[in-house]
């Protein structure tokens, strides 16, 4: 029993630890070119289970808001269309 004790204790320490070695570079994460720059340089934050998950959070937050723009872009694009093609639809009329 006390062996488990002892194996579940390390590996909380370990966790505690790389979310205290990882904190700057999670920060940094959501800075896009910032954190991915240190994440690919520093093989530590590679190994670094904390660090990683916010670099997998940030790319996708970042890879979303590029969706968003793009379908925005569309939208306000077909938008435009539509209402011309509606103005000129009311004006043969």
């Amino acid at each position: 029993m006390a062996a488990k004790k002892k194996v579940a204790n390390k590996a909380s320490a370990k966790k505690l630890n790389d979310a205290k070695d990882g904190t700057w570079c999670a920060f940094f994460q959501y800075l896009f070119p910032i954190g991915l720059v240190w994440w690919l340089v520093d093989e530590n934050m590679k190994k670094n289970v904390f660090a990683t998950f916010h670099l997998k959070q940030a790319l996708v937050l970042d890879i979303t808001h590029v969706l968003i723009g793009v379908a925005g872009s569309i939208l306000f694009f077909l938008d435009k269309v539509i209402y011309s093609v509606g103005g000129l639809f009311i004006f043969v009329l």
